[in-house]
C-alpha cells in the first residue's frame, strides 16, 4: 500500500498510559481480506531498504481483525520501533501485508512466558534449550557413559 500513514497516540495515565499505533491504509482492499495478527512490513521509503537515505523498515502485527470504516487499524511493533520524534503525531509510510501469523505469534508469546517458568518446572529447561546445546549435552553424556562399569 502506498500513501499510508502511521499515527501515534499517547494514552492518558488513567487509561494505562503507553502509546497506541494506528496504520491508515492508502488504497483499496476489502476489509474482509484482513485478519488479526496479520504481519505487516512498514517502511519510510518505497524501496523498503534501510540503506535508502538512512531510512527504516520494520515489522508490525495488526491488533484488530482489519481496518475500520476509515481504513485505520491498530498495530504493534514486533521489533525495535524506528526513531520517531515525540512531537510528531504521524509519519508517511509504505506498507506490505505479508501474511497472517497468528499461530506463530502466539507460539512465540507462549515460549517467552515458558522461559520464566523454566526454574519452577524442571523439564521446561530441557524443552527450551537450543538444539546445539542438547547435542553437546548428549555427546557429553555418551562420552561419560563409555567410562562406566562396562567401559573399564
Amino acid at each position: 500500500h502506498s500513501r499510508c500513514e502511521l499515527f501515534k497516540y499517547h494514552r492518558k495515565k488513567e487509561h494505562g498510559g503507553g502509546t497506541s499505533l494506528f496504520l491508515q491504509l492508502g488504497g483499496g482492499g476489502s476489509r474482509k481480506s484482513y485478519a488479526k495478527d496479520d504481519l505487516w512490513v512498514l517502511s519510510d521509503n518505497p524501496s523498503f531498504s534501510d540503506a535508502a537515505s538512512k531510512g527504516w523498515t520494520r515489522f508490525c502485527a495488526s491488533s484488530w481483525h482489519g481496518p475500520n470504516h476509515e481504513g485505520r487499524m491498530q498495530v504493534r511493533w514486533l521489533a525495535t520501533p524506528p526513531r520517531w520524534p515525540d512531537e510528531q503525531k504521524s509519519i508517511k509510510v509504505f506498507a506490505i501485508r505479508a501474511a497472517e501469523f497468528k499461530t506463530e505469534l502466539t507460539m512465540l508469546e507462549h515460549l517467552s512466558q515458558l522461559q520464566e517458568l523454566s526454574s519452577k518446572v524442571p523439564v521446561m529447561e530441557s524443552l527450551l534449550k537450543a538444539p546445539a546445546e542438547l547435542e553437546r549435552r548428549a555427546s557429553g553424556a555418551t562420552a561419560d557413559a563409555s567410562h562406566g562399569p562396562d567401559g573399564l
